[in-house]
């Protein structure tokens, strides 16, 4: 009695994890990743060496987030931003910003996406990965570490 009574339990979970909309969640299917806080710092023009205020303002918030494969990121610029994704394998140290293109980034080397200048972006990540996500500005980047990741399961 014991033993039915254990595998009709187990029987009828199963069953109910396999209905629509029910069971164990798995990752969003979109997320959003803000660039730049204007209500941090004082605004001072860089270098801000008195206070960090350079630092506080030009970050990504969250510093990543996780989605499934086939959902969406949107990227909401809050100031002077440009969004730039890479290829999963990519690191913040691979990334080698063009003196010539200052003050932009510009690296194309396994660049997958580059959005406009202030302009919000939303990208779609058909696999998954680990992407690098930058401010394409180089002193944002460099100076600010203004990267984050985009995790896809």
């Amino acid at each position: 009695m014991r033993k039915n009574v254990i595998v009709l339990t187990a029987v009828a979970l199963i069953f109910i994890l396999a209905l629509p909309g029910v069971g164990l969640a798995g990752p969003p299917d979109e997320a959003t990743m803000v660039f730049g806080r204007p209500d941090l710092g004082s605004g001072c023009n860089f270098p801000c060496e008195d206070d960090a205020s350079f630092h506080a303002v030009d970050k990504i918030q969250p510093g990543a987030v996780t989605i499934s494969a086939g959902g969406t990121v949107t990227f909401d610029m809050e100031g002077f931003h440009q969004v730039a994704i890479y290829e999963p394998g990519i690191a913040p140290k691979d990334i080698e910003p063009d003196a010539n293109a200052f003050p932009f980034v510009n690296d194309a080397n396994g660049r997958i996406f580059l959005g406009g200048l202030t302009v919000d972006e939303t990208f779609t990540f058909d696999e998954p990965g680990k992407y690098l996500v930058i401010c394409n500005i180089t002193p944002h980047f460099e100076d600010s570490q203004m990267w984050g990741w985009v995790i896809v399961n």
